[in-house]
């Protein structure tokens, strides 16, 4: 280990993630990065996951194991670790997701040579559970963020771009608690929402390079955790999901304490577009009894 490295902290929230977990875990430890914490919060797995992790933990003093007495809801488990973080970097890695052993060391260097970026994310492979690639997100062209204002990135991430995956890259810890201390949304699209945050409070910079491979599913996020977070479940099972995801967004956004006033204004004119935009699935919402077939 390089005592000049600052320490990164992994954040891995897990729950019954016994088809993944080694695939993760190992790619993990195999980072050429030397100084590492690998937080692994187990949300009351009943498959065997938790073996799996003491097995790991036990051979690789650099993963810190927690089992949580109960299950304590996703939102509230992918705050966990990063409440327990002590590195000057840190990132939310999934227990299905995988990455290339250069993903750490390439994004601090990206941070050390971009001094006013707070979180940095390189191009994504998005690959069904079953192995099917989907596609490739690649953050250069048009997505290249190195180039991109505040504003120019937070319209991009409100009006569906896919830049939400930056929420897996690596944050300077500080910057990030400045957001993450509100905790995460229970709303369907929470992710979208907190990124949104985010892009009015911090500079985005990013690597072409494909060291990240996100593990996508056949199944519906409701059906997913219809058996272990209802509050989750429910938020995107509810029949006014969309709604209530534009306004806790907005709530979001004109609370902020990280983002500057200016920014708010640009926010709040970007969220009526939106709103315009999704009008029809408002107000199908709002008035199914109109949207009924005669």
């Amino acid at each position: 280990m390089n005592a000049a490295e600052k320490m990164v902290s992994v954040g891995l929230p897990v729950y019954n993630e016994g088809r993944f977990i080694r695939r993760s875990i190992e790619s993990l430890l195999s980072q050429t990065y030397g100084n590492m914490e690998i937080i692994v919060s187990d949300n009351g797995s009943t498959d065997g996951t938790w073996d799996i992790i003491s097995e790991y933990a036990h051979a690789d003093s650099r993963i810190r194991p927690i089992r949580q007495k109960n299950n304590i809801g996703s939102n509230s488990n992918f705050m966990y670790v990063l409440n327990q973080a002590r590195g000057a970097y840190f990132f939310w890695a999934g227990g299905d997701d995988w990455w290339d052993k250069r993903y750490v060391e390439t994004l601090v260097r990206k941070l050390e040579d971009n001094p006013d970026c707070a979180v940095a994310q390189c191009s994504v492979t998005r690959v069904f559970d079953d192995g099917q690639v989907k596609n490739v997100i690649m953050f250069d062209g048009a997505l290249d963020m190195n180039n991109k204002s505040r504003d120019d990135v937070f319209r991009m991430m409100i009006h569906d771009v896919h830049i939400h995956h930056f929420i897996c890259g690596l944050f300077k810890t500080g910057e990030l608690l400045k957001i993450a201390r509100r905790g995460m949304p229970s709303c369907a699209r929470a992710d979208r929402v907190f990124m949104c945050e985010a892009a009015m409070a911090m500079s985005f910079c990013s690597v072409p390079d494909t060291l990240y491979k996100k593990t996508l599913f056949r199944k519906s996020r409701a059906e997913r955790y219809s058996g272990t977070d209802k509050a989750l479940s429910s938020a995107w099972k509810s029949q006014k999901h969309h709604t209530r995801y534009l306004l806790n967004l907005l709530w979001r956004l004109m609370t902020s304490r990280a983002a500057p006033v200016g920014k708010k204004c640009v926010a709040l004119a970007e969220w009526v577009k939106l709103v315009w935009n999704t009008r029809g699935p408002v107000l199908e919402e709002l008035f199914p009894s109109l949207f009924k077939p005669v």
